[in-house]
């Protein structure tokens, strides 16, 4: 009776493996980010938010980056996106920390950060100085369209 429990708490693991387990809606965008090692403050460098939901958030490095650049699962980043000006208030961003938790490729062979939020809050804009935006507002696309 044990090993037929067995087998089949087996093939539920199996079947489990191939299926969505993401616990919240993911938001696709295309919208920089800065993003800086966790351990020390520096400027950052900019990255491209390929999708974001309230837990998570991937990003692509560019081809630019070197692989030197590319962090490690348990590594610590902060990271920093503009938010759309609003003429009622002056313009924000917002910034989280978060640990990297799965790094892979893109199609185009770019890396793809993976990166678990640990905090977040609400900061005055402030342009990196020798950085030229492209100018673009967020592109919010839903995943169930």
């Amino acid at each position: 009776m044990n090993s037929s429990a067995n087998k089949v708490a087996a093939r539920y693991r199996e079947l489990l493996q191939g299926l969505e387990q993401r616990s919240h809606e993911r938001i696709n965008l295309a919208l920089e980010c800065r993003v800086s090692p966790g351990s020390r403050r520096s400027s950052g460098t900019m990255k491209l938010v390929e999708n974001i939901s309230r837990s998570g958030i991937l990003i692509r490095w560019l081809p630019s980056d070197g692989p030197e650049d590319i962090p490690r699962p348990g590594d610590t980043l902060n990271i920093e996106m503009a938010l759309p000006a609003n003429h009622n208030f002056e313009r924000k961003c917002w910034f989280c920390g978060g640990t990297v938790v799965r790094v892979t490729k893109a199609e185009d062979n770019s890396p793809l950060v993976a990166v678990r939020i640990n905090t977040t809050k609400f900061r005055k804009y402030s342009p990196p100085a020798n950085h030229k935006g492209s100018s673009q507002l967020p592109q919010f696309a839903s995943l169930n369209q």
